[in-house]
């Protein structure tokens, strides 16, 4: 029976969970290596390294499928952006909750009818409120969630800024 691609991707999947939920417990946070999702990622890209490699000691006749895998997932990069942005958008979730909790009244509704695309006239038109107070209470819903952001990848990361 000839493995497909699907099937590694599925075998290489369940090998980074195993190690992942093996080593997460162990994994200290060492800001002079890295950040924690570099660390998850070089799982990720040895797990792959080491399951191409065992594929090619089975499977020598196998060759054209071989490069073809090995070319897909070299794609260190891409998966790197993967990560990033799946990060970035973590932490954006687990601020905006934090941030949530300090606002009274219709700021955190400015600011997310301003994130869905609403203008100011239109969101102090739903709300009854000013335009300039509108644009107040959503700058000050941003400059709460850019520092809460900041004290999050602080905290989980060990930086002291937003990557960009």
């Amino acid at each position: 029976m000839q493995n497909t691609p699907s099937d590694l991707f599925e075998d290489v999947e369940q090998k980074v969970l195993i190690k992942l939920w093996k080593n997460l417990p162990e994994f200290k946070l060492n800001q002079e290596k890295g950040k924690f999702r570099t660390w998850m990622s070089r799982v990720i890209k040895n797990t792959l390294i080491d399951e191409i490699r065992s594929h090619k000691t089975r499977s020598q006749s196998n060759q054209k499928f071989q490069e073809e895998f090995i070319h897909q997932n070299n794609q260190s990069s891409e998966l790197e952006e993967l990560v990033e942005e799946e990060w970035k958008i973590y932490l954006t979730h687990k601020a905006l909750e934090k941030v949530k909790v300090k606002f009274k009244g219709k700021a955190i509704q400015v600011f997310e009818l301003s994130m869905d695309g609403e203008d100011a006239e239109t969101i102090a038109s739903q709300l009854d409120l000013k335009k300039n107070t509108v644009y107040r209470l959503k700058k000050r819903v941003q400059v709460a969630l850019r520092e809460e952001i900041q004290a999050l990848q602080h905290l989980l990361e060990g930086t002291d800024h937003v990557s960009s």
